[in-house]
C-alpha cells in the first residue's frame, strides 16, 4: 500500500481513539453464451453476507490505513456431512457461518454455532485447522484496528461436534491455548515448523502506524527490538499450549512489520516447511528457509533479485509443472494506462537508494512471479508471464480452474477509494496547508474528495509455456467490485473448482464453475494425529510426459483458509499412472493406475513405502576459484540528474574482456578493462595455468569514462598482437571530451605495450563496438561503431571505417552510409556469400541487424540480400557460428528479452522519439509502447512538467493527462522530434536458409527472461552438438522498471538441428548474479565479468 507521508504527519494527532502437458485439452468456454463461471444470486444460494464499512470521523482510511483491506473466507466441512461449508469475516459487522445443504443452497447457522465473533471492529483473517487434534476443523479469528488491547485479542473457536440438527457447536478457547494475543493480527497460519508432529502457529501481525522515513542506523536499531503486538510471531505447540519462540527461531518480530500475506511451502525440497512473508511498504519481504533444527534463516537476498514493493497477498504453487513450488506476490500496478498515470507511481530513486543503504532488498511496484529454479534461487518472470499488473490486488489463487492440468490464476482487486490518486494527494496537501491543524470534521470533508472506484477482479488462463492469458471477461468474471479474500472450492462435488469472494460494501460473490469437458482427481488426506489434516503433505502425479505437484497448506487467498482437499485437473487423461503422497510424518504412499473423476480418501496410516531415493547427479558446471582477480570501478554519478527521461543509467558499464597470446609463448592471455582512468589489466598465462598480473600503459584522460571494447589484432603489420582500445561513456562527458578518442597499444612481441600516438586518427567519438578485418591480401579495415552522445541519448555518434594506409597509420574513409547508423553495440566481419570477401554485420540499440559489403574501400548496405525484413531491436551482442550443422553460418543476437511491460511485436513496436524540446542543450527522449492497442507515452505528468513546464496549461491536473496517447502528446510539444522504433525484443537465433537469407528460429523461453549481453558456445554434454550459454541482466534501469535479473546463466543444449533445450539451473549448476558484461573461456575455466563484482569462474564438471 502506498503511504501519504506528508498529510499523515498532520493527521497523526487525530489518531488515538480507538512445463507443457501434451494431453491438456482446450477448455475454453464456447463463447459469451456459455461462460466458465456463473454468478449465483444471494436469493438462490442463501448467502447474504456483506462486509459493509461505515465511514465516520474515527472510522476511515485517514485514521486507519488498513480500513479498506477487507475480510476473508474460510471453507471446510464443519459438520462432517461431506459438503464444504463457508465462513466469512466482516471488519465491522458480524461474521457468518453457512452450512452447505447441497445444490448451492446454504443455511446461516452463525448464531447457533456461536461463531459471529465479538461485536464491532476489527476482525480480519480466518484460519481453519484442527488445533486440538480431535479430527474436527476449528476456526481461528484474527483482530486488529486502532483499538484497545482487549478488543484486539484473537479468538479460537473449537469445534465441539454437531447438535441434533447437524449444526456444529463451537466454544471460544484462545486463552486456554495461549493464542489470545492482543496484537494487530491480519492472519494466523497453522503448520508443523519443527517436525514434532503437532501444529504450531504463526501470527502475521502488522504495524498500524505509518512507517517513518529512517536512516540506516535507526532502521537497524528498530529491527533489533522485538514487538509482540506488531511484529511477526511464531508460537510452538507445547502439548496444546502455545509458546512464543519468535526470536529463538530466528524470526524478526520487530515493529518494522507490515505483513499482508504468508506463503507456506517446502521451497527447497528438504522436507521442512519454509515461510515467505509479503510485507507492505518499504520493509522487504522475508524468505525464511527452515534449517530443520527449529530455526529459520532469511535467504531473500541470496534467493531473489528483487521483490514486490507493496507486497499484498501471495500464493505458492507449481505453475509450470516441473515439480517445484513457485511464488506469486501481488502489488498495486494498474493494468491500464489511465490509472497508471492517475495513481502514484514507484519511481523515487533517492528513496530506493536509502532503502538499499538500510539493508533492504530491491523492491518494485508490480506483481512478481518468482519461478523456483531448484537451486535455492528464483527467477522473477511476472512481466513475461503477463501477470505483473492487476491494480490494487489482494488475493492470489493459483488453481486449475478449467481442469486442463495447469494452474490458472485468480486475483481479487480493488480499493474502495483511490487513496493514491495524485489529484487527491495534491488537493489534500493544499487542504492541509490552508487549514493548518486539522479537526475531526475536516476528515469527513477530505473523504468526500477522495475518488471512489471499482475495478474488476482478474482471471488468467495458464497457457503452459510460462505465459498466462487474461480470460476475465471470457470466463464470466468481469464486473466491478472491491474484493479481498477469496477461495477456490468445489462446493457441489462435481469435480471443478467454484469461486467464493468477500467484497466490500456489496454481497459476496459465489461463482459456480461450469466446466464439464475435462477430467479431474481430488484427494482428501487424513493425517495421523495430532496433524489430522496432514498439513504439509506433498502430492505428485506422474505421467509419461508430465508431472503435477501440490502441497497441502490450507491458508490461501488472502485472510482466507481453504478446504481440506487437493484438486488436480487432468485434461483429457482418464487415469493417473503413478500418484505419490509424501506425508508430513515422513511416510510415503504410492498408488498406480488411479482412475480419474473421483474423490480419493487417503490415510497416513496406509503409508508403507520408504522415501524415494534421489539419484545423485552432477551439474554441468561447478563454481571454481577464478584464476584472475579484478574488481570493477564504481561511479557515484547519477545519469538521471542529467537526462531525467533516460530509460537506464548509462555510466555504469562493466568489465570488458579480450583474449589472445600476447607474449608469443603459445598460451592464451587475458586483458580486462572497465574505467578509462584505470590501467588495463594484463594477465599472462604461465605454464602451470596460473596467471601473472600486470598493467598496460595508462591512457590519457582523467575524467570518468569507460573502456567500452578491447580488440586484439596486429594493427601495424609487425606480426605481433596489438590492442585497439575503444573508449566511450556518459558520465560528465561532452561530445568534445578528449577521453572519447580511441587509442592503440602496440606490442613489442614479448607482451610489453606502448601507447601509439600516431597510429589512429584523433577522432573524438563514443565507441560502442570495434570489428577489425585483416584481409589476406589488401589493407586492414577497422569498423568503429559509434554509440550515444553524452548528455544527448539516444542521439548517436557517427560510425566510421578506418583503413591502414601502409605508412604505419590509419585514416578515416568517407562512408556516408555509416554516419547515421545508430547506437552500435557489436559488429563482426564474416564472409557470408563465400566470395572471399568478408561482409560486416552490425547490431545496436533501436537498430535493425544490418549487413554491409566491402569492395575496395567502398562499403554498401546489403541487408536486403540477407533478411526479408531485418527486425529492429535493442540488440546487445552478436555471435556467428554454424549451429545446425548445415555448413552455413548462423547468427545469435542478444536482446532485451520479453520480461517487461512493453508488449513489443512487429505490429506494436516500442517507439523512442527525441529532440531538445526545451532548448537547453539536452535531448529529451520520449519512450512509448502499446497498451490495449494504443501507443502511450511512458513518462508521467510530473516528468513531463519537470522537463517542459509550458505543458502545464495543456494538462492542469493528472486526470487530464491520464488518457493522453503519444500522438496527442506530441501534437502539442515544441520542436521536431526524430523517431526510433524496435519491433523485436527477443534474443534471437537467425538460421541461414538455403536461399542465403536469415530467418528467426525460436529459442527456449528462458532465453527471454532478461537482457542477454554475452553469448558463449561450447559442447557441454559431449554429444558433438554446439550448445549455448547466455548471460546478461540489467540492474541500472529506472526504479519503476526495476532490475531485469532473471538470467542466472542460461545453458541451452543443442540438438544439432538448430533447436535447443533449456537446462534447469539445478542441473546446469550456474548461478550468475548481477549484470554480466563479459564472458570468455580460458583453458578449463569459463570466466564472467560482472558489474560491482570480482570475476566469477566456473568449470565444466567433466573437465
Amino acid at each position: 500500500m502506498y503511504r501519504l507521508f506528508i498529510p499523515l504527519l498532520v493527521l497523526a494527532s487525530l489518531n488515538g481513539c480507538g512445463t507443457d502437458d501434451s494431453d491438456a485439452i482446450s477448455t475454453s468456454a464456447a463463447g459469451p453464451e456459455a461462460p466458465r463461471f456463473t454468478l449465483l444470486e444471494a436469493a438462490a444460494t442463501g448467502i447474504d453476507f456483506r462486509n459493509d464499512l461505515t465511514e465516520g470521523p474515527n472510522t476511515n482510511i485517514l485514521m486507519y490505513e488498513y480500513f479498506y483491506n477487507g475480510g476473508g473466507v474460510a471453507a471446510a466441512d464443519f459438520n462432517g456431512d461431506g459438503l464444504t461449508d463457508l465462513y466469512f469475516t466482516a471488519n465491522m459487522g458480524e461474521n457468518k457461518l453457512y452450512l452447505n445443504e447441497g445444490n448451492f443452497r446454504f443455511r446461516d447457522v452463525t448464531a447457533v454455532s456461536q461463531t459471529a465473533g465479538r461485536p464491532g471492529p476489527w476482525k480480519t483473517g480466518v484460519a481453519v485447522a484442527d488445533v486440538n487434534a480431535d479430527g474436527r476443523p476449528d476456526l481461528y479469528l484474527s483482530y486488529s484496528g486502532m483499538l484497545p488491547p482487549d478488543k484486539r485479542r484473537n479468538q479460537l473457536f473449537i469445534n465441539g461436534g454437531t447438535d441434533g440438527n447437524g449444526v456444529p457447536r463451537f466454544r471460544e478457547a484462545a486463552a486456554e491455548y495461549g493464542l489470545d494475543a492482543p496484537a494487530f493480527t491480519n492472519q494466523a497460519y497453522f503448520f508443523d515448523y519443527d517436525g514434532d508432529g503437532d501444529l504450531d502457529a504463526l501470527l502475521l501481525n502488522h504495524n498500524p502506524k505509518a512507517m517513518p522515513i529512517l536512516n540506516p542506523e535507526k532502521t537497524q536499531q528498530l529491527l533489533e527490538v522485538p514487538d509482540p503486538e506488531r511484529g511477526l510471531r511464531l508460537y510452538r505447540n507445547d502439548k496444546l499450549r502455545f509458546t512464543d519462540v519468535t526470536e529463538e527461531a530466528g524470526i524478526n518480530g520487530s515493529a518494522l512489520s507490515y505483513g499482508l500475506g504468508v506463503g507456506l511451502s517446502d521451497l527447497d525440497g528438504d522436507g521442512d516447511t519454509d515461510i515467505y512473508v509479503s510485507n507492505d511498504y518499504e520493509v522487504p519481504d522475508y524468505l525464511y528457509v527452515n534449517n530443520g533444527d527449529g530455526t529459520f534463516t532469511d535467504r531473500l537476498g541470496e534467493g531473489m533479485g528483487h521483490t514486490s514493493h507493496f507486497s499484498m497477498g501471495s500464493d505458492i504453487a507449481d505453475v509450470n509443472n516441473d515439480g517445484l513450488p513457485d511464488i506469486y506476490t501481488l502489488d498495486m500496478l494498474p493494468a491500464d494506462n489511465a490509472r497508471r498515470k492517475l495513481l502514484a507511481a514507484d519511481d523515487n530513486r533517492s528513496k530506493h537508494d536509502l532503502n538499499l543503504a538500510s539493508g533492504f532488498h530491491h523492491q518494485n511496484m508490480r506483481n512478481m512471479l518468482q519461478l523456483n529454479q531448484g537451486d535455492g534461487t528464483f527467477a522473477e518472470i511476472g512481466q513475461l508471464a503477463g501477470v505483473a499488473a492487476t491494480d490494487w490486488s489482494w488475493s492470489a489463487l493459483l488453481s486449475d480452474l478449467d481442469n486442463d492440468g495447469r494452474k490458472d490464476l485468480h486475483v481479487t482487486n480493488g480499493y474502495l477509494r483511490d487513496y493514491t490518486n495524485l489529484d487527491f494527494i495534491k488537493y489534500m496537501e493544499d487542504f492541509v496547508a490552508r487549514r493548518g491543524r486539522l479537526q475531526r470534521s475536516d476528515v469527513l470533508e477530505l473523504l468526500q474528495e477522495m475518488p471512489a472506484s471499482e475495478v474488476s477482479n482478474y482471471a488468467f488462463r495458464n497457457d503452459g509455456d510460462l505465459s498466462f492469458t487474461d480470460v476475465t471477461a471470457q470466463w464470466g468474471l468481469q464486473r466491478p467490485s472491491n474484493s479481498n479474500g477469496a477461495l477456490t472450492v468445489d462446493l457441489d462435488n462435481d469435480g471443478d473448482l467454484d469461486l467464493v469472494v468477500n467484497n466490500l460494501n456489496q454481497p459476496a460473490f459465489l461463482y459456480r464453475n461450469n466446466t464439464a469437458e475435462a477430467h479431474y482427481l481430488q484427494l482428501e488426506l487424513q493425517g495421523a494425529s495430532p496433524n489430522t489434516a496432514s498439513i504439509g503433505a506433498r502430492v505428485t502425479l506422474d505421467f509419461d510426459d508430465a508431472t503435477q505437484f501440490q502441497e497441502f497448506y490450507p491458508n490461501r487467498g488472502y485472510l482466507s483458509s481453504g478446504p481440506q482437499l487437493l484438486h488436480f485437473g487432468l485434461g483429457a487423461r482418464t487415469r493417473v499412472p503413478r500418484l505419490t503422497v509424501q506425508w508430513p510424518g515422513g511416510g510415503v504412499q504410492t498408488l498406480t493406475d488411479v482412475a480419474a473423476n473421483q474423490r480419493l480418501v487417503l490415510s497416513e496410516s496406509e503409508a508403507t513405502d520408504s522415501p524415494p531415493e534421489v539419484a545423485a547427479t552432477s551439474p554441468y558446471f561447478t563454481p571454481a576459484l577464478a584464476p584472475v582477480s579484478f574488481t570493477p570501478a564504481s561511479t557515484s554519478l547519477r545519469d538521471f540528474d542529467r537526462q531525467p527521461l533516460l530509460p537506464r543509467q548509462l555510466s555504469p558499464g562493466g568489465p570488458v574482456f579480450a583474449t589472445g597470446d600476447l607474449n608469443a609463448d603459445g598460451r592464451e592471455d587475458l586483458l580486462i578493462a572497465d574505467a578509462g582512468n584505470r590501467p588495463i589489466q594484463r594477465y599472462l598465462q604461465n605454464a602451470n595455468g596460473t596467471f601473472t598480473r600486470g598493467n598496460l600503459p595508462t591512457l590519457d584522460g582523467d575524467s570518468e569514462h569507460r573502456i567500452t571494447t578491447l580488440e586484439i589484432a596486429d594493427l601495424n603489420g609487425d606480426g605481433s598482437p596489438d590492442v585497439y582500445v575503444g573508449r566511450g561513456g556518459y558520465h560528465a562527458l561532452t561530445a568534445e571530451s578528449p577521453e572519447l578518442a580511441d587509442r592503440a597499444l602496440l606490442n613489442d612481441g614479448r607482451g610489453n605495450f606502448r601507447v601509439a600516438t600516431d597510429l589512429l586518427p584523433d577522432l573524438i567519438t563514443p565507441t560502442g563496438a570495434i570489428a577489425i578485418h585483416a584481409a589476406e591480401s589488401g589493407a586492414t579495415h577497422i569498423f568503429v561503431g559509434g554509440h550515444s552522445l553524452p548528455g544527448r541519448y539516444p542521439a548517436a555518434a557517427p560510425s566510421y571505417l578506418l583503413r591502414a594506409d601502409g605508412g604505419g597509420s590509419y585514416s578515416r574513409l568517407s562512408s556516408p552510409t555509416l554516419d547515421a547508423l545508430g547506437m552500435v553495440t557489436d559488429a563482426a566481419w564474416h564472409d557470408l556469400d563465400d566470395d572471399g570477401s568478408a561482409e560486416l554485420i552490425v547490431v545496436g540499440e533501436w537498430m535493425p541487424v544490418t549487413v554491409f559489403s566491402l569492395s575496395g574501400d567502398e562499403i554498401t548496405n546489403v541487408t536486403d540480400q540477407y533478411f526479408d525484413a531485418s527486425p529492429r531491436g535493442w540488440w546487445t551482442t552478436l555471435h556467428l557460428e554454424d549451429l545446425n550443422g548445415d555448413g552455413r553460418t548462423d547468427l545469435v543476437v542478444g536482446n532485451e528479452g520479453t520480461n517487461n511491460l512493453y508488449n513489443v511485436t512487429s505490429e506494436t513496436p516500442a517507439v523512442l522519439s527525441y529532440a531538445d524540446r526545451d532548448n537547453n542543450g539536452s535531448v529529451d527522449p520520449l519512450f512509448s509502447y502499446y497498451l490495449d492497442g494504443k501507443l502511450y507515452p511512458d513518462l508521467t505528468r510530473d516528468e513531463l512538467l519537470n522537463q517542459l513546464s509550458g505543458q502545464r496549461s495543456r494538462f492542469p491536473n493528472y486526470r487530464s493527462y491520464s488518457p493522453v496517447t503519444t500522438e496527442e502528446l506530441q501534437s502539442g510539444l515544441p520542436g521536431e522530434g526524430r523517431e526510433l522504433t524496435a519491433d523485436r525484443l527477443e534474443t534471437t537465433l537467425f538460421l541461414r536458409q538455403a536461399s542465403g537469407k536469415f530467418a528467426p528460429d525460436p529459442l527456449p523461453v528462458q532465453a527471454q527472461f532478461a537482457p542477454v549481453r554475452t553469448i558463449l558456445t561450447l559442447d557441454a554434454n559431449g554429444d558433438g552438438h554446439r550448445d549455448m550459454l547466455l548471460a546478461g541482466n540489467e540492474t541500472a534501469a529506472r526504479v519503476r522498471y526495476g532490475p531485469a535479473d532473471a538470467n542466472t546463466g542460461v545453458l541451452l543444449l543443442g540438438r544439432g538441428d538448430g533447436t535447443f533445450r533449456y537446462v534447469p539451473q539445478a542441473q546446469s549448476g550456474l548461478n550468475l548474479r548481477g549484470s554480466v558484461r563479459a564472458a570468455t573461456r580460458l583453458g578449463d575455466h569459463f570466466l564472467f565479468g560482472v558489474g560491482k563484482s570480482d570475476v566469477i569462474a566456473y568449470q565444466l564438471t567433466s573437465s
